[in-house]
């Protein structure tokens, strides 16, 4: 199923670039895909793709109707006793709540998620999804490697991680901005430490482990950088920034588009009335933060170090 249902995509662009592999400087169109996908694999019931040919790998193993397990560049092939029967691909869990498990799915597990993830973001065949994330990973399997195999999505290969893809933009920007958790990911690769910032309630203490200094605001800005507090808040920001970018009448203009007049049923949010649930989340997160924060810290510290060394 998944191999026909590739097979009739790849017919329908066969000279168009299908994959575009930036660090390696090569590219294949769908129907040089194509051809590579028939070549022979060796023996086994499982076939693990891994590193630079990860799709290529894929595309034999759907060919010759094996069963895939993806694997992180390095990571040891598994052992399988048995496997379910109708079963098509393994996903191994991160291990980040315990021990890893092996999740099995079907042809049409597969099929129904690509189609899903499709639907959902709006991918179309004109705009190329640029992998900057594991492809080998569940979620960069689900959004690169299916949409472009099942859908004709063309994928670009960047073998930049994201956290340096996130300082690089971050340098040339005139602004950058965040919403809700997103000032995490800011602060994780070393932006907001000394500045001014703020993020969702919840995790506070986890931005602050980072080295920003937190405020319980809608919106905070310190130089380019701005963030709200929450998904709501971003409209606030959202307006901010419109008339930081033209003025306020402009910004008045785009409120009054958007009929936004917030009056909160309850009254504004009263943070020291909270619930149990709701202060148990904050008093979890905040245990939790000195360990969240532990690996991206030293990674940030290695990576200024070598750049130092350079």
């Amino acid at each position: 199923m998944l191999y026909e249902r590739w097979r009739q995509i790849a017919q329908e662009h066969p000279d168009e670039i299908a994959l575009r592999d930036v660090s390696r400087g090569v590219s294949w169109t769908f129907r040089q895909l194509v051809a590579e996908g028939e070549k022979p694999l060796k023996l086994g019931p499982v076939v693990f793709p891994q590193g630079t040919d990860f799709v290529l790998t894929l595309l034999r193993a759907w060919h010759s109707r094996r069963v895939v397990c993806p694997l992180e560049a390095g990571q040891k092939p598994l052992q399988f006793e048995s496997l379910p029967p109708g079963c098509a691909h393994l996903k191994t869990t991160s291990a980040t709540g315990g021990v890893a498990r092996v999740v099995a799915f079907t042809e049409e597990q597969l099929a129904a998620d690509a189609d899903n993830i499709v639907a959902t973001m709006g991918l179309r065949h004109d705009w190329p999804n640029l992998g900057v994330i594991s492809i080998a990973h569940s979620y960069g399997f689900s959004n690169l490697a299916l949409p472009l195999l099942l859908h004709g999505i063309p994928l670009i290969l960047v073998d930049v991680p994201l956290p340096e893809m996130v300082r690089r933009a971050a340098e040339s920007a005139e602004i950058v901005g965040s919403v809700c958790s997103g000032a995490l990911i800011l602060a994780a690769v070393g932006l907001l430490e000394g500045r001014q910032a703020t993020t969702h309630w919840a995790v506070a203490k986890t931005l602050e482990s980072y080295g920003a200094t937190y405020h319980r605001a809608r919106w905070v800005e310190d130089g380019k950088f701005i963030m709200s507090a929450g998904v709501s808040a971003g409209i606030d920001m959202g307006l901010q920034l419109a008339a930081r970018l033209t003025d306020e009448t402009t910004a008045r203009a785009v409120q009054l588009s958007l009929d936004y007049d917030p009056q909160p049923p309850y009254g504004r949010l009263d943070y020291d009335e909270m619930s149990f649930y709701l202060r148990s989340r904050r008093f979890i997160a905040s245990l939790l933060a000195p360990m969240m924060t532990a690996k991206p810290k030293r990674l940030t510290r290695e990576e200024r170090a070598a750049d130092a060394r350079a």
